[in-house]
């Protein structure tokens, strides 16, 4: 007797997370894509521009006229010329959307994601890298043909000798791209960095792959000598690929505060691809000792922003050029060395960041948008001349305020772009002329840990908006920033105003079921019954912080029952019907835009030898007499000509009824032939016959009729057995040029 198999782990939800975010052309060329993994899934969504719908214009008022019914069989309600005109004026607004395009469940936790944009598909597409513990990569691509993804490459790097020079186990993966695509690295074991170059298909040395061979830089070697890296970055503008290393050659921590500060590190080394090696350009030493992460800032500014958990410093060609203070025990941190370049302009917000925990993009040559791990957001303005960062302002752009009340609870500031951030991406888009007005956002997707991920679009409309601060103020080179300020507010308008001119749209979210920080178990206070189990659980942390109560399946509100004596019923279909108008001798449909608001018509029930027809309203009543056909099963119900027609097939024919459920036309099959599956996708009707044969009738919306059409000669002969009719709205499959002739 065999063994009895057990369930070791069952995934009962997916993982809902969104810890990476990645943009990208990865469908189709200049395809505005957005890669987010979850856990061990894979998603990715295109963005696309979508008509808004709805608003005052559309709903029926006192600029409705209505024409008199004397001679015309019904009334149909119609719009003035200047109430219409400014109705199409209304709807000619586009705003950018997320469409699911593919999910991919994956075997292992993605751990990082990155975008390859040198060296495209046949296809013309970018490539995705992703990482996975311990230490590997994989590059893949979108197959078409497919719909999926494939692999190209995978880079396995867990050898023994790489292991035996880390002594703990913290897999880290972070995973960086060089801005112009010529390589990729990844972090692995600690002080190692694994290089990928990548080059163009076809060259003499590579041939077909994308990817030359790789290699393993140890940064602790003699002549790069860095330690203890926290963070690492690629920098834009160089001729060869050049990192940004964050590391502290002498680790401390704080009880060791008095005796080691400024212990943190900034080395620019720049990577020959061509030796497999790495020179060291410039380093810039004596940075705070609770320095996290590193943000690349493009030129004209250039450099880098080093976030540390008490202050925000710039640096650039191995200088400092300021250290911005976020509170007022920071300083005591800071070496005696480092007096001179402080910057105390934000000590009043009593901030302390967990740049891990964070999340911040750049909306400007010289403006920062930051997500803290309390959803608190805030704009940072890098001021000064050229590449010299004088000072760095904050202000709260968005989030509840802990400084108007430290001695009680604050009330929450319920704003829409407050999340709590796990990831950020900024998305490129082309507009056409319906979006016009949203060429000056830049559009970003904010990932969440807790619930909410946002697409939202962020508008600087200052006159300066795009530009540094050059305008140097000879009181503030003297006297310091406490020339500038009275009170701690600003004398002059030019900080408040750069802050009011920047706005945030949110257009899209994404929701979320994690990450859980505590759950139960019970029965619905709806319905006693076990089956309908819920699980609570706890998102978020502080004021974002929500119930999520999950259900094991869906549990609709009963409106009404009732019971259908006879045979079991086999199928069910609902479907909706506009009804036409007769305006002047001319036959009218009613708005197509209505439709979503239109309530169900018919509901088709099928048996095993009949079928029964109910009108669908405020109850359901059995229709005795109707142009359907009620004498035998029915296989499919749909709508067609606009869902002006509803057609149903059954085994020896199919049938046309219109709204008021009148037989418009009525085909019948051959004796010797039986239906036994059809499909039904506007204006095409798919029969599959019992021989095995396939018909097609298309819907004709000249004469309001169908008829038989040509075939594809594909479907002939017997190695066909199933089809299905599919309507490429979003143009994601190619075109069969014999169907089309």
């Amino acid at each position: 007797m065999r063994d009895p198999v057990y369930t070791y782990c069952r995934e009962l939800l997916p993982p809902s997370v969104v810890e990476r975010a990645v943009s990208l052309s990865f469908t189709r060329p200049g395809a505005s894509n957005l890669a987010l993994a979850r856990g061990s899934l894979l998603e990715v969504y295109e963005v696309g521009l979508v008509m808004k719908t709805g608003g005052d214009d559309e709903a029926p008022g006192d600029d409705y006229q209505y024409r008199d019914g004397g001679a015309e069989e019904f009334d149909l309600p119609m719009l003035r010329e200047d109430q219409a005109a400014r109705g199409r004026r209304s709807k000619r607004a586009k705003q950018p959307q997320l469409r699911l395009v593919g999910r991919w469940s994956l075997h292992g936790k993605i751990m990082d994601a990155r975008a390859v944009q040198r060296g495209k598909t046949r296809a013309g597409t970018d490539r995705l890298l992703l990482s996975f513990a311990e230490a590997k990569m994989s590059l893949v691509s979108f197959d078409a043909t497919t719909q999926g993804i494939a692999t190209e490459s995978i880079h396995y790097y867990e050898q023994d000798m790489l292991k035996q020079r880390v002594l703990n186990d913290r897999q880290t993966c972070d995973l960086r791209v060089d801005p112009e695509g010529r390589c990729a690295a990844l972090r692995v074991y600690g002080d190692q960095l694994a290089v990928l170059p990548f080059t163009v298909p076809g060259d003499a040395a590579t041939g077909a792959k994308p990817y030359a061979s790789s290699f393993v830089v140890d940064l602790r070697a003699t002549d790069v000598a860095v330690r203890n890296l926290r963070d690492f970055v690629f920098l834009a503008g160089y001729l060869e690929p050049t990192l940004a290393l964050l590391h502290e050659q002498e680790p401390t921590w704080p009880g060791r505060a008095e005796e080691a500060m400024d212990t943190y590190s900034v080395t620019i080394v720049s990577l020959d691809l061509g030796r497999s090696s790495m020179s060291v350009l410039n380093t810039t030493p004596r940075l705070p000792s609770d320095c996290c992460s590193l943000l690349p800032v493009p030129e004209p500014v250039g450099g880098v922003l080093v976030l540390a958990s008490s202050s925000i410093s710039h640096v650039a060609n191995g200088t400092i050029s300021c250290i911005s203070l976020l509170n007022r025990a920071a300083k005591r941190g800071i070496g005696a060395a480092m007096k001179n370049f402080l910057d105390e302009t934000n000590v009043d917000l009593e901030l302390v960041l967990d740049p891990r925990a964070s999340a911040y993009a750049l909306v400007g040559s010289n403006t920062v948008m930051l997500w803290t791990q309390h959803a608190r957001v805030f704009l940072l303005r890098l001021a000064g001349n050229g590449r010299l960062i004088k000072r760095i302002v904050a202000k709260q752009f968005a989030g509840a305020d802990i400084r108007k009340y430290p001695q009680a609870l604050t009330p929450p500031t319920w704003d829409d772009i407050a999340v709590l951030p796990s990831c950020i991406t900024e998305l490129r888009i082309v507009y056409d002329e319906d979006s016009a007005n949203l060429s000056d956002e830049r559009l970003l997707f904010v990932g969440g840990n807790a619930g909410r991920s946002l697409l939202l679009g962020v508008r600087d409309a200052s006159d300066y908006g795009q530009r540094l601060d050059t305008d140097i103020d000879f009181d503030t080179e003297v006297y310091g920033d406490a020339a500038h300020t009275q009170n701690g507010r600003s004398r002059d308008g030019k900080a408040e105003q750069w802050f009011d001119a920047v706005s945030a749209t949110v257009y899209d979210e994404i929701a979320g079921t994690g990450a859980a920080t505590g759950m139960d178990i019970g029965v619905s206070a709806v319905s006693n019954s076990t089956e309908s189990l819920e699980l609570v659980t706890c998102l978020g942390n502080e004021w974002r912080g929500s119930l999520n109560i999950q259900q094991r399946h869906v549990q609709p509100e009963i409106v009404a029952a009732f019971d259908l004596p006879g045979a079991p019923v086999r199928g069910v279909w609902t479907v909706r019907c506009l009804r036409e108008y007769n305006i002047g001798g001319m036959i009218q449909t009613a708005d197509t835009a209505s439709l979503a608001d239109l309530s169900d018509t018919f509901m088709v029930v099928s048996r095993d030898d009949s079928s029964a027809v109910f009108a669908a309203g405020d109850e359901l009543q059995e229709l005795e007499r109707t142009g359907f056909y009620v004498r035998g099963a029915t296989i499919d119900v749909g709508e067609i000509l606009g869902h002006t027609r509803v057609v149903q097939v059954h085994a020896h024919g199919l049938r046309v009824v219109n709204a008021s459920g009148r037989e418009v036309q009525s085909i019948s099959f051959d004796r010797d032939q039986q239906a036994v599956f059809a499909e039904i996708c506007d204006p095409y009707v798919l029969v599959r016959m019992r021989s095995g044969e396939f018909v097609v009738f298309e819907a004709s919306s000249d004469t309001g009729r169908l008829r038989e059409t040509a075939v594809p000669s594909y479907f002939k002969g017997d190695q066909v057995v199933a089809a299905s009719l599919f309507e490429d709205v979003h143009h994601v499959l190619g075109t069969n040029r014999e169907w089309a002739e």
